[in-house]
């Protein structure tokens, strides 16, 4: 019997397509551009994806961008996620602005925090630009908040991170926070800590392909036992492709498969794979 995760549908929580079809990092794509994630994601069962503006690639602006993703969701979706710098945090008016006009009404606002971009040591002005946000978005805002790599940064040293979740859900519990990488090495402490919040959820996409052959394989397997429902998966396209995604989580399928029956690991893996991101966009 084939395994459920190898042909079920996935919503994608974190791609980078661009224009140009470059990425600074490593890649199992032919290249990053639009067109080619679409075309993987159709060949793949790829129902939905979140696509972030990743700007160290190229200056594109923002409704061209969200543009893109618009005209090319037709039968798959592409939820634009919109990274925000230190411009936009000193004056979020503008970014608001823009963000209401160009993103259409039935689509959430995602807006991505990455230390590439902005200190997470300045979090009280980063909060304060998220209040500004949220007073005229409201529920549709889902904050992407980027837990790596910290230990490359002195402004996104752990303590930063943990301090900026602390208070933007001390000031408002009704915030949508998605953990990107689910803090990597560290995935156990960040689960440990999203678990007792309504609204934060444990992205793993990165993290799950690229330890799945290091003894966080044991904490990944625990997460999808225990923590089904605050898991999301993605590809961080164009980092790994679906093939390897769908190849790790046969592991992880396969090793629930060891202790649970089978209806039980396919509802755990569709949670994880694609009905936890369709509640989280819901609005």
């Amino acid at each position: 019997m084939e395994n459920f995760s190898n042909g079920a549908p996935i919503f994608d929580s974190l791609t980078h397509p661009s224009f140009s079809g470059n990425w600074i990092g490593k890649t199992m794509f032919s290249d990053s551009k639009f067109s080619t994630l679409i075309a993987s994601m159709a060949d793949n069962n790829i129902e939905a994806a979140v696509a972030c503006n990743y700007t160290l690639n190229e200056n594109i602006p923002i409704k061209d961008f969200v543009h893109n993703c618009i005209i090319n969701s037709n039968k798959l979706k592409l939820y634009p996620c919109l990274i925000i710098d230190q411009s936009v945090i000193n004056n979020p008016d503008i970014f608001i602005e823009n963000i209401i006009t160009i993103i259409p009404i039935e689509f959430p606002i995602i807006i991505k925090i990455n230390a590439s971009y902005t200190s997470f040591a300045d979090y009280k002005n980063i909060i304060k630009c998220i209040h500004s946000i949220y007073k005229i978005i409201g529920k549709k805002l889902i904050l992407y908040i980027c837990t790596y790599p910290f230990q490359c940064s002195p402004t996104m040293r752990r303590e930063n991170v943990f301090k900026l979740i602390d208070e933007l859900i001390i000031s408002n519990p009704d915030y949508k926070i998605i953990l990107l990488h689910g803090g990597t090495v560290d995935i156990l402490r960040y689960s440990q800590y999203a678990q007792h919040f309504n609204n934060i959820y444990l992205d793993l996409s990165f993290t799950l392909c690229r330890y799945i052959d290091s003894s966080l394989l044991y904490d990944f397997v625990y997460l999808f036992s225990q923590l089904d429902k605050k898991l999301v998966i993605g590809s961080d396209h164009p980092e790994y492709d679906y093939l390897y995604l769908r190849k790790v989580l046969s592991i992880i399928e396969m090793r629930l498969l060891r202790t649970m029956k089978n209806d039980l690991v396919i509802q755990k893996m569709s949670n994880v794979m694609i009905s936890n991101m369709e509640n989280i966009i819901r609005f």
